[in-house]
This record gives C-alpha cells, structure tokens and sequence, in this order.
C-alpha cells in the first residue's frame, strides 16, 4: 500500500512538464532579479538548509489516503509551489502561472492516466482539485498550495 510509485511518477512527470517553464529573470522595470531556472521538483520536504535549495519549486508531499472497497487506493497529494521576485506583482503573476501549469498537468491525468494507473480523482464533492496561499508571506517569496486526491489500483 505503499504510495512511493505514485510520489516518483509524479515527480518524473513534473520535471519533464515544468522543463520550459522559464520564470522571468527582470522584474517589470526591467531590471535583473533571479537566474530563470526550470522549477525544482522535490518529495516530502525540502532539502536541509545545507543543501543548495532553488526557487522556483514544487515539493510533493502525501497527506493521507484511504483503502476503498472497490480495490481502489486513494492518496491525498498536496503540491507546494514557490517563486521568488522583488517586485511582489510580479511574484504573485509567477506563482499563479507556476501553480496553473501544475493543475493543468494534473488534470490531464483524468483522461490520460498518469503511467497508465494513476489519475486524479475529486478532492471533494465535484471539485477537481483545491488550491490556496498562506497568509503573511515573506517577501522576495511567494508560496501556494494545490490539494489533490489520487487514484489507483490497490496494492501499487
């Protein structure tokens, strides 16, 4: 019942998605901010704070899951996506880009399933997925959220 498949698939998968997405590297006055890297794509936690950590990036992380009778596995997947800017419009315009190519990826699994095995399911009700930001960020970051809820056979 292990979820670590599904956590790799959709690292894999994110690396290879998020591979041209370039952030601007000049702020709206067209001044240098950060180096345009592709996002980091981590599982679990971010690395120590030893560790070269990059911005922009997207952490995985499980948040739970449930056995249902039909077989299936669910697993609740939260993806944590950060930019940084000086400019704060302008890190609020990168998150909502970074963070509407992550939700569009996942919700391509739908018709097309991750590996063949893994789609995302609704996260409650009839919504697809839930996505938020913290409150209080510090500023040159910005940080967002999207909640979703996988399926996939049992015992993968």
């Amino acid at each position: 019942m292990t979820i670590f498949p599904l956590m790799y698939a959709l690292k894999k998968a994110l690396v290879s998605e998020l591979s041209d997405f370039l952030l601007p590297d000049t702020d709206r006055s067209g001044a240098v901010s950060y180096p345009s890297l592709p996002p980091a794509v981590y599982i679990g936690s971010l690395p120590s704070k030893t560790d070269e950590n990059q911005v922009p990036f997207v952490l995985v992380q499980d948040l739970g899951g449930s056995l249902l009778a039909n077989n299936v596995q669910t697993t609740k997947v939260a993806f944590r996506c950060a930019v940084q800017a000086e400019n704060i419009e302008d890190a609020c315009e990168d998150l909502h880009n970074l963070m509407s190519r992550v939700a569009g990826f996942c919700t391509g699994t739908q018709t097309a399933p991750l590996e063949g095995r893994y789609r995302l399911g609704f996260w409650e009700g009839d919504r697809v997925l839930d996505w938020g930001r913290p409150d209080g960020q510090a500023q040159p970051f910005q940080e967002g959220v999207i909640l979703t809820r996988w399926e996939m056979p049992a015992g993968i």
